[in-house]
């Protein structure tokens, strides 16, 4: 197993779990709980794994630039047009073996009031990836699906209050 997921074009073939989330906004403060199989930000990272032994956060701890990386370059989260800014994720292993949580948290430039992510985590590993969720806001929440297809959320945070 190890042998065929460090072949030409293993990680292509990697079937990837549903990953889910929350987004929570609160001022200029967008914070995105993000909830995913460890097996497969192992894979995306390089890490190799038999795909069923938990990969410890240690692991993703030893490898934190290329996490930061990875993630930078596939989530971006904006307010308005302008870009927001990720703090260092923060990783809650406690429900391993099957999932990882990222706690990501995003600074805007001012209050949030038009909402965008754009989601493209994954999709490199498995076209069929989905992710799904939901904003919370005052109004109510406002569910999402990420898939090949729709990898951009845009929400009028104002509309919700």
């Amino acid at each position: 197993m190890l042998l065929a997921l460090s072949a030409p074009g293993a990680r292509l073939a990697h079937q990837t779990h549903l990953a889910t989330g929350e987004v929570h906004i609160s001022g200029d403060l967008v914070a995105y709980r993000l909830r995913v199989s460890g097996h497969d930000l192992a894979v995306a990272l390089g890490v190799e794994t038999d795909l069923v032994t938990p990969v410890p956060a240690a692991v993703f701890e030893s490898r934190r630039a290329t996490l930061e990386h990875y993630l930078a370059a596939r989530l971006a989260v904006t307010s308005g047009d302008a870009p927001c800014v990720a703090d260092s994720p923060l990783l809650d292993d406690a429900d391993q073996p099957e999932d990882l949580v990222l706690v990501l948290r995003y600074h805007c430039p001012e209050a949030v009031a038009r909402l965008s992510i754009h989601y493209d985590l994954f999709f490199d590993l498995d076209p069929g990836h989905r992710s799904v969720g939901r904003v919370l806001l005052r109004g109510g929440d406002e569910p999402f699906v990420f898939d090949h297809s729709h990898r951009r959320l845009d929400v009028d945070v104002r509309a919700a209050r």
